[in-house]
């Protein structure tokens, strides 16, 4: 036995042919509406000007095939390196979290160089004060806000100059 919701569910879905075909010759009896005369070359400039712009401002779909793997394995090295620095600076997530996987042991003689370098920035955290390290935390903050800020400015910079 059905409920009255389930009923009305039902009901809703069913597609009616009546209801299409009214919507249908309400459709076919309205003009057509004609674009203005403008449009077309308006449309065409912005198709022209978006196929002009270098590739790095194209939407990553529209890059190369042979550039978007470029990036790509660029990006998963950044990971993979950024990950080990994390596992070689916090000893807890190191091996006993992943293992002897084959390329850790492939790569013993650089892991044993993170590792040193780790054990070394560790050290001269340990020996610095909050407040030293706060500073140093304001500072790296400080220096992205400047690059990024740079990055925007010439960024504008180059459309002004190619806007002219």
């Amino acid at each position: 036995m059905k409920d009255r919701e389930g009923m009305k569910k039902e009901k809703s879905n069913e597609r009616r042919p009546e209801s299409d075909e009214i919507v249908d010759r309400y459709l076919r009896a309205l003009s057509e509406l004609e674009a203005p005369g403008s449009l077309i070359p308006r449309v065409q400039a912005v198709i022209e000007a978006r196929a002009k712009r270098p590739w790095w401002q194209q939407s990553y779909q529209e890059w190369e095939l042979p550039t978007r793997r470029r990036v790509l394995s660029i990006v998963c090295c950044m990971m993979f390196v950024l990950g080990w620095l994390v596992t070689a600076i916090v000893p807890e997530l190191g091996r006993e979290t992943f293992g002897n996987l084959p390329l850790l042991t492939a790569m013993d003689p650089i892991w044993q160089l993170a590792n040193m370098t780790a054990n070394v920035v560790r050290g001269y955290l340990a020996q610095l004060s909050p407040l030293v390290l706060y500073g140093l935390g304001a500072l790296g903050c400080l220096g992205y806000l400047l690059t990024v800020g740079a990055a925007s400015f010439l960024c504008r910079l180059v459309q002004l100059q190619n806007a002219r």
